[in-house]
């Protein structure tokens, strides 16, 4: 006898959590017989199977079954305390640069004022010294305390300066014309201390602190997988 034959398979498969493999297929067969002997022609041969396993000791389990997909969160955690990190740091370098600018303003206006009361008794030294009251030198003292006045100023000046410059770098702002604007510091230091207790403090950072929550997602990461290896 002369056929011919063709044949053609289709299934699905799918793994539960629980570690149970589910596959049901689907097949059929095609035979023809070429010299019209048969008393069936042409034959088909139709198969539906449906197939169940269940892992009984490794891969067995939901625990196991997610583990990649706990850890992939975890990871992906991690991540987004990075980010929250980095977005802390950045505050906090704005912050701080802030406040040094603001103490560093502060300075220079006292050394203004300061330089004013030199000049005022150069004047004042210079009087007395027209009608004889004090010697030449009285003079020379109150200048060059002026003139020391003046050197802190200009130390001041670059100093607040290069603090501006800093704060906007920080901020993200440092270009040419930024570089030459007049800031206006409009927050002032809080009035009474902040206090608060080494308790307190622990129990904020664990709860806030990103790299205390990585640890702990490290951590379970870490034992995920020794589970894992034991049950493989």
């Amino acid at each position: 006898t002369e056929t011919a034959d063709a044949g053609a398979t289709v299934g699905l498969r799918k793994r539960i959590v629980t570690g149970t493999d589910v596959e049901m297929s689907a097949s059929n067969s095609y035979a023809r017989d070429l010299t019209h002997s048969s008393a069936l022609n042409p034959t088909y041969g139709p198969e539906v199977a449906l197939s169940v396993s269940q892992d009984l000791l490794k891969d067995r389990g939901v625990a196991i079954n997610r583990t990649e997909i706990v850890i992939a969160r975890n990871n992906w955690e991690v991540s987004k305390e990075d980010l929250r990190d980095s977005a802390m740091q950045s505050l906090l370098a704005v912050e701080r640069s802030y406040w040094d600018l603001y103490f560093a303003m502060a300075d220079l206006e006292v050394r203004i004022k300061e330089r004013a009361r030199a000049e005022r008794l150069v004047q004042t030294a210079q009087g007395r010294q027209r009608v004889g009251d004090v010697a030449p030198i009285e003079v020379t003292r109150a200048q060059a305390r002026a003139a020391g006045q003046a050197v802190d100023i200009l130390s001041a000046e670059n100093r607040v300066n290069r603090l501006k410059h800093r704060l906007l770098r920080v901020m993200g702002v440092l270009n040419e014309r930024s570089a030459e604007l007049e800031l206006e510091l409009v927050d002032a230091p809080p009035e009474g201390a902040y206090r608060t207790s080494l308790a307190e403090a622990m129990a904020v950072a664990a709860r806030r602190r990103p790299d205390y929550r990585q640890a702990h997602l490290a951590i379970e990461n870490a034992e995920l997988r020794e589970r894992r290896a034991r049950n493989q």
